[in-house]
């Protein structure tokens, strides 16, 4: 069978359309020196939540390879890089010791974000560390109070958080601002077309073959190939990115448990419903784009 040749300007189009689908609302917020204004965005219709709670391990092996830890969701997740940290702390080498603080997991919060002095970035992700992430709690608690829906798209509260020091002496302060807003029209017209990201896609787990492999210096047996990982885009001039907005203080020392060899508990999913009608289909969520084209036709 004869071997075609490529048609070269279809595959532009399509190595851009690839790229233009991996990075579409997948940027990361990157805060400026001083005071930046941030809208914290409501979920969209393929989640259900305000941000999601993640922990990374930083510079693994030689190569300094970062992997997402699946005990941030489960802390009896099985992770090959939690239980080494945890054999190492143990250690009366100190050498073992450092090296387990510099592989514990950070945990971060993500978050759908439009940066109010960049409106030109769009919908950007944003991977907050636990001081403004407490910070940012305070606001969606009051939701029936002061400051209302902090993250309600025509009455809203901008939050500012302002940036201080440098490396490890950065601090952050959030603060809501105590009026409340519509986002701006060009951001309220892009999401009549785009949604948030679905924030529990952003950072994929690796399997335990893959870290161990990084941790060792060698290389999984599996696909090889780099997890996708949102483009942190920078005003003005590039700056590298940090790997979270503040640093988080309260890692815990404690590994998960090891697995049992035994079968592992199934998860039971309780049914509060008490419809008779298990087999009628939810309807279907609606977009922001239809939300508010029906609001702003009012």
């Amino acid at each position: 069978m004869p071997v075609g040749k490529v048609d070269r300007s279809k595959l532009g189009e399509q190595i851009a359309k690839d790229e233009a689908d991996r990075t579409k609302g997948n940027t990361f917020f990157q805060p400026d020196d001083g005071k930046n204004n941030v809208r914290i965005l409501p979920p969209g219709p393929s989640s259900d939540v305000v941000f999601v709670k993640t922990a990374t391990h930083w510079g693994v092996g030689p190569n300094r390879e970062n992997f997402n830890c699946p005990c941030a969701a489960d802390k009896e997740a099985d992770c090959f890089l939690c239980q080494t940290v945890y054999k190492l702390s143990k250690s009366k080498d100190e050498d073992e010791n450092a090296l387990a603080d510099s592989l514990r997991a950070k945990k971060s919060w993500l978050y759908n974000i439009i940066d109010i002095d960049d409106l030109d970035a769009g919908i950007q992700v944003a991977a907050f560390g636990v001081t403004i992430h407490n910070d940012i709690l305070v606001y969606l608690k009051d939701a029936d109070d002061e400051y209302g829906d902090i993250t309600d798209l025509e009455d809203g509260t901008t939050l500012v958080i302002t940036k201080t020091g440098k490396g490890m002496n950065t601090k952050y302060d959030t603060r809501a601002r105590r009026n409340r807003s519509a986002l701006p029209d060009v951001i309220l017209t892009l999401l009549e077309t785009e949604d948030p990201i679905d924030l529990s896609t952003v950072r994929p787990i690796a399997p335990n073959d893959k870290q161990k492999a990084a941790f060792e210096g060698g290389s999984a047996e599996e696909d090889d190939e780099e997890e996708d990982e949102p483009v942190r885009k920078t005003k003005g001039k590039a700056k590298p990115a940090p790997v979270v907005v503040d640093d988080d203080d309260d890692d815990e020392d404690e590994a998960p448990a090891p697995k049992s060899k035994g079968k592992s508990k199934p998860v039971v999913v309780e049914d509060d419903d008490d419809d008779d009608d298990d087999d009628e289909a939810p309807a279907p969520r609606r977009s922001f784009g239809e939300k508010l084209r029906t609001n702003r036709a009012k």
